[in-house]
This record gives C-alpha cells, structure tokens and sequence, in this order.
C-alpha cells in the first residue's frame, strides 16, 4: 500500500506552507505525489458562472469535468469520509500521499504548530515528527524548524520510501 503521512495543526499553524514545500521536494525527486485535503467547513472547487458549476448547482449529484490537461470529479455527500477511504479514491500510480488535516485517523502524522497561533501542541496519536517553532525540551519524535523542511522531507523519504 502507498505511504499515507497527515500533516496535522491548528488553522493557519502553516500546514499548507509546509506540505507545499514538501510535495516539491518530493516531486524533484522524481516521485508522484498525491494529496487529500480535509476542510471543517463547506467549500467550492469550482468557480460561479462555470458550466460545472451551473450543473451542479441544477442539481447534478456528482459532476466530472475532463480535460486534456487534468480530470475532477465531485459529489454531493452526506458525511465526511475517512482518510482510508479517500485514499481509495486516488490512482494508483503515486508514490506517497500526503494529507493535510484528519487529526483523529489512524495514520502517521506530523504536527505544524505555531507560538503566534496557539499555545499548545495537539500531540496526536502515531506521531512521528513534529514542524514548530515552540520550544521543545525533550520529544520520543524529531523535532524540525519551519527552515528545516530539506531535513524533513528527508526523514519522511528514510521512512517511508524504501530507497526509491
């Protein structure tokens, strides 16, 4: 199965920062790489005016639109689906999924946390790295700056990538 890492912090700690740091590591390397995005709130993917938009908005219950260029596909929902499930959903052609969000699921996730955001680490559970600027005395997990993305990406490659 394809490594799955969460990237997991408060609102603006910096996980987006971070993670896109992260994949362009990751994608210089020459690996694919996919991403599942977890949002609390309701949210768009497709702008006003747009003829998917104007479908969906018809009352289509899922909507692909395909391209030359990339394919995407949404729908309706009555529940938040979990990270196992949405991994299914992505090809099977990627080396490495990266998930921003999804605190509570059972895969490895690396904490982002910032002073001037909270005061307090979340310390999920399967920790296995932390990204913060908080200071950190002792940790049973690597601790990296917001500089260190390099190191990190390192660390996730030496864990999960078996020398790819």
């Amino acid at each position: 199965m394809v490594p799955v890492v969460s990237f997991v912090g408060y609102h603006n700690a910096g996980k987006t920062t971070i993670l896109e740091k992260v994949i362009g590591y990751f994608e210089s390397q020459g690996y694919r790489v996919g991403v599942i995005k977890h949002s609390s709130r309701d949210f768009t993917i497709d702008v006003p005016n747009t003829d998917s938009y104007r479908l969906a908005n018809a009352g289509a219950q899922a909507v692909v639109v395909s391209s030359p260029w990339k394919v995407a596909f949404y729908k309706q929902v009555q529940r938040d689906f979990s990270l196992e499930e949405l991994c299914r959903l992505m090809p099977d052609d990627v080396d490495i999924v990266f998930a921003e969000g999804f605190k509570r699921e059972p895969q490895p996730k690396i904490e982002v946390a910032r002073q001037s955001v909270s005061r307090e680490l979340i310390k999920p559970d399967n920790l296995i790295a932390m990204v913060t600027d908080f200071p950190v005395r002792q940790s049973e997990v690597p601790v990296f700056g917001f500089d260190e993305v390099e190191s990190l990406c390192r660390y996730i490659q030496d864990k999960f990538m078996d020398g790819k």
